[in-house]
């Protein structure tokens, strides 16, 4: 027969907080645009706050076209960001949102990805 009398409970270890970062892309400023900015924002950020280990820590947004070497301030400072150990977790609607040429694309997930950042495409 087993004493329970001597057995402790351990409670778990709690989940470290991620601190995640939110990308929101959009090419225009055109109506249409400017309320899938607005559904990306929202979207992304209610699924992230239901995640309880997850803490949005900074949203990177963007008007402006992916096409022709465009300077993308936001997705510049994102990557900072990951190489200066900011972020733990990156958020953005679809792979689609990190450019529109395949070879810009991989090059700013493997920024990201090299930092040792998760990536998370939510393409609901």
């Amino acid at each position: 027969m087993i004493d329970h009398s001597r057995v402790q409970f351990i409670p778990p270890r709690p989940k470290p907080i991620q601190r995640v970062g939110i990308y929101c892309r959009v090419s225009s400023t055109k109506d249409d645009q400017l309320k899938s900015l607005s559904n990306q924002i929202s979207g992304l950020t209610r699924k992230v706050s239901r995640i309880p280990n997850f803490k949005i820590v900074d949203m990177y947004v963007e008007i402006q076209s992916a096409k022709g070497g465009t300077h993308r301030s936001e997705l510049n400072r994102l990557i900072e960001d990951c190489q200066n150990d900011l972020l733990d977790v990156v958020v953005l609607k679809d792979v689609s949102r990190l450019g529109r040429d395949t070879l810009e694309t991989i090059e700013a997930y493997r920024a990201i990805r090299n930092a040792g950042i998760r990536v998370i495409f939510d393409e609901n």
